[in-house]
């Protein structure tokens, strides 16, 4: 389209060109150029246009002075250049298309403000811009009102999103510290390949503990599911201070002093012999010669290359023709230390863009991996038969000395475990019209069980005589290998007796073996093994198994009885406890339950075991002993608009957003064979979101609960106090002891959107550390806690606890009533942390404080413990949410992909709420 043309060429045989003028409008391939005046050359096959330029194609759109564009090669370039892919701006000198997908801009910038002045913006030298809602920029300045204030070498984003995180703040035990990451996610078509879809680099400095890098891949598909996280560090070995031993000095709120030193013992230095430092010397001498009369210790900083691997790895594929589905599972973590991710995991900060929805923070828990376990699953499926073939071994850490060959040792190894099943509809019961089903059952299993690392032993020793190398390694200790085996067939069925009864039979008959295999022969048995020998034994026989299940009412009120009962035969080895042995399993389960209403569940339970003893057994149980525990439990939700009884919702209706109820959950246990109570565990709470105030926004979540366990009796503790001494005249005449074994906590937990750009995370977590305070269980009574609680037992402190309130002891645990008041209480704050947001534009500026619990060696020679407020005040700043991808109307975006792919973690609670509230 255009409102004048003209045609000029040289003769009837060359090609010419075609000027257009007035609004021009020309369709070039999937798009359309606009300009005041278009030239096309036909025999170059080129177009340049000048004036008010606009180019359009789908979502995207270019503005400039001067177009030129090739036809043949499909490539252009426009000056002076502002583009948008909404919702980004770009703006440069200008833009050349480098191929069919892919725009390059030349000393440009870009952002998503759209004020005709940006308030902040991204310039960079280069900027790719790919039409799959991708951007790669490099040497990149983020500017705010025309200043740059951070700089980055290499930018990429995508339609999922991308994240920059910078924190800095002061830590009592770490000192300054200096968190960054940035986090980066592939487009949607990495979903096809082995290729991560997010990224994320971690590069962390700490003042007392040492730089941490770390990197972090995850993939989510159909097919496909992984995360990896690694790390390394170089860890700076610290102490507590010998002149912070007094707990007064560590109160809430105090960031001046430095608890930690790095000047730690480094090993051993020399010997002092004869007045003099010596430093070669054998075992033997030190050993036995006297002039050998101290240790000299070298202090000194000491540093530690501490890494970690933590992967997660799962594929499953889908044979629709075949019936079958195949299922591979693999999980390796290793730690150098088991205090790798207590000393460098604490970020304050959500994890951004995709994770903030996930992981709504990560802390500085006392989580220390002393487990580890290796595991790789392969499952596969084919119609009724299924087979599962797996392999594992667990880790747990050794502290040996000396410290540094400390390290894991494996203690249980299944190499390997094999399932086989099946299970087949073999027809139906005449009259009932009930299905038959036949199932195959076999599992076998090989163990290797190992206990504490040994030294190697020195060279020459021999086995019967062994000596161990004081500066060997150690090795691990292999014990026994153990062999399981079960086969099994058998009938199941599933009868309706009618409108509300039920009837569940099933029998198989099948055999059972074990045996066990030591890994040293040559010595003679201990104990323990032969013990270990006749107890799998008896576990190897041939059985006849019964399961049947008897139901009789409705949902609202169910009865249900379950008979178990495993007739064993031929046993390798006579169990003397049982009459003829055969008993393996002899026992009827009752339990009563009831679902009248959605939120309310409310069951009982209880076992009677029917074994048949031997004569020779001696006391036979008692019928009352027979009885295990039984246990009431109930769980409810009370909603203040909902009520009892769920409103039926119709498809007209709109679903509220908010929230607000009462949440109960108790587990009451009773001890049948004693006939008392044995413990209970009562949670209380109360939760609400979605609310709206005059001065607040958004009242995105609050929770405020307490749990309190309380065990009625303890037989265990009640004679404790036999064992103390004389001198402290203790009163032996309690009976009821069980108030120290109860546990009390509190908590409260809330997000805010007080405004539009502001808002507030609020978490305290307080424990009872003291319960039987709260009792007449206190001062020269408490006589079962000796040695356990110094302030109780000894006069050394001045002190001896006296029964507190509960109210008096929170106010004594707030500081209002004196330092000594506060550290004598029995209530304390185990965590707490307020976190400001402030969200605007694509960035999220936080500054917070936490404070936590913590205990940690302390005291002039490192031995004793401190136990103190490990606080910490921090500023960050996140890259929250570039999102170059067309957002699509409301009515296209399910609620799953709406709270999938939001990146705002600050409207994360309330994407939540109008998924359906809790």
């Amino acid at each position: 389209n255009a409102n004048e043309g003209e045609y000029i060429s040289v003769d009837k045989t060359q090609g010419g060109v075609l000027i257009l003028r007035g609004r021009v409008k020309v369709k070039v391939k999937e798009g359309h150029l606009t300009a005041d005046s278009i030239s096309i050359d036909s025999k170059r096959n080129e177009i340049y246009a000048e004036g008010g330029i606009q180019y359009k194609k789908g979502s995207l759109e270019i503005q400039g002075d001067k177009f030129i564009y090739d036809l043949d090669m499909e490539r252009g370039i426009v000056y002076e250049a502002k583009a948008s892919l909404f919702p980004i701006y770009f703006v440069g000198k200008k833009m050349k298309k480098l191929d069919e997908n892919k725009y390059l801009l030349d000393v440009g910038y870009f952002t998503s403000c759209n004020a005709e002045i940006p308030h902040y913006k991204f310039k960079a030298k280069k900027i790719f811009v790919y039409e799959d809602q991708s951007v790669v920029a490099t040497h990149l300045w983020y500017n705010v009102g025309g200043t740059n204030v951070f700089y980055l070498p290499l930018f990429y984003g995508t339609n999922l999103g991308t994240g920059w995180v910078v924190q800095v703040g002061q830590n009592r035990t770490q000192g300054t510290f200096f968190q960054s990451s940035y986090q980066w996610s592939e487009p949607l078509s990495a979903i096809k390949t082995l290729s991560p879809v997010g990224r994320k680099i971690k590069i962390d400095y700490y003042e007392k503990t040492g730089p941490h890098l770390g990197f972090e891949f995850w993939k989510v598909s159909p097919w496909l599911n992984y995360n990896m996280d690694l790390g390394v560090a170089d860890y700076r070995d610290y102490r507590v201070a010998s002149r912070y031993t007094n707990l007064n000095e560590f109160q809430l709120g105090k960031f001046n002093d430095v608890v930690v030193t790095n000047q730690v013992d480094k090993g051993e230095k020399c010997l002092e012999y004869k007045g003099r430092c010596v430093t070669t010397y054998s075992n033997l001498i030190r050993t036995q010669d006297p002039n050998f009369t101290s240790r000299i210790p070298n202090y000194g900083e000491k540093h530690q290359t501490w890494w970690k691997a933590n992967i997660i790895a799962n594929s499953k594929t889908n044979n629709l023709t075949a019936d079958g589905t195949r299922n591979v599972f693999f999980r390796f973590e290793y730690y150098t230390n088991p205090r790798f991710e207590y000393e460098f995991g604490y970020r304050y900060v959500p994890s951004n863009t995709l994770q903030a929805l996930y992981t709504f923070r990560t802390q500085r828990n006392p989580f220390i991996r002393q487990n580890l376990t290796w595991d790789l699953d392969y499952t596969e499926n084919r119609g009724d038969f299924s087979v599962n073939l797996a392999a594992r071994r667990n880790w747990t850490y050794y502290f040996l000395n000396p410290q540094d060959r400390s390290n894991y040792f494996p203690v249980r190894d299944e190499l390997p475990r094999l399932s086989i099943r099946n299970s087949s509809l073999i027809g139906y019961l005449p009259y009932s019209n009930s299905p038959v089903y036949w199932d195959l059952n076999f599992n076998s299993m090989i163990v290797r069980q190992y206990g504490p690392p040994v030294k190697k032993p020195l060279i020459g020793s021999t086995p019967l005589s062994p000596i161990d190398d004081p500066y060997g390694k150690y090795r691990e200790n292999l014990l026994r290998t153990e062999y399981f085996g079960r086969l099994e067939s058998g009938f199941r069925s599933n009868i309706n007796l009618g409108t509300y009864m039920s009837f569940t039979p099933s029998g198989y008959i099948g055999v059972n073996k074990q045996s066990v295999e030591r890994s040293d022969t040559s010595l003679s048995a201990s104990t323990a093994d032969l013990s270990i020998e006749r107890y799998f034994k008896r576990e190897s026989y041939r059985y006849i198994r019964q399961n049947h299940r008897f139901s009789v009412g409705i949902p609202e009120f169910l009865f249900s009885t379950t008979y178990r009962r495993t007739d064993a035969r031929n046993r390798e080895l006579p169990d003397p406890v049982l009459k003829d042995g055969r008993d393996a399993v002899h026992e009827i389960e009752f339990s009563l339950e009831s679902h009248a209403l959605e939120d309310l569940d409310v069951s009982i339970h209880t076992i009677r075991d029917l074994r048949q003893f031997s004569e020779s057994y001696n006391p036979q149980p008692k019928d009352k002993e027979r009885w295990y525990f039984t246990i009431f439990r109930i769980g409810a939700f009370y909603d203040f608009y909902d009520g009892a009884i769920k409103k039926r919702t119709t498809l007209l209706e709109r679903k509220r957003s908010f929230f607000s109820g009462i949440f109960v959950n108790n587990d009451y246990v009773y001890h049948t064979a004693q006939t008392r109570p044995l413990y209970n565990n009562a949670t209380l709470g109360y939760q609400m979101g979605g609310f709206s105030l005059p001065f607040i926004r958004n009242i995105r979540s609050l929770e405020i609960g307490g749990t309190w366990y309380h065990v009625f009796h303890s037989t265990y503790l009640e004679n404790y106090g036999a064992y103390a001494p004389s001198s402290l005249n203790l009163n032996r005449s309690i009976t009821n002891t069980s108030p120290f074994l109860d546990s009390y906590r509190f908590y409260i937990q809330t997000s805010l959107q007080i405004t539009r750009l502001l808002g507030l995370d609020l978490e305290l977590d307080s424990r009872v550390t003291q319960p039987w305070r709260y009792t007449s269980e206190v001062g020269d009574r408490a006589f079962y806690r000796y040695g356990q609680d110094p302030y109780t037992v000894s006069q050394t402190y001045g002190t001896v606890y006296q029964p507190v309130s509960f109210g008096n002891d929170v106010i004594n645990s707030t500081g209002i009533n004196g330092s000594i008041a506060k550290n004598n209480s029995a209530f304390n704050v185990y965590r707490f942390f307020m976190i400001w947001k402030y969200n605007i534009h694509d960035f999220e500026y936080q500054i917070g404080y936490s404070s936590d619990l913590r205990t940690i060696a302390g005291g002039p020679t490192f031995d004793s413990q401190v136990t103190f407020y490990d606080q910490s005040i921090f500023f960050s700043v996140s890259l929250i949410n570039i999102s170059l991808g067309p957002e699509e109307s409301s009515g296209a975006q399910t609620r799953a992909r709406l709270y999938r792919f939001r990146k705002q973690p600050l409207d994360a609670d309330v994407i939540r709420s109008s998924l359906g509230g809790r």
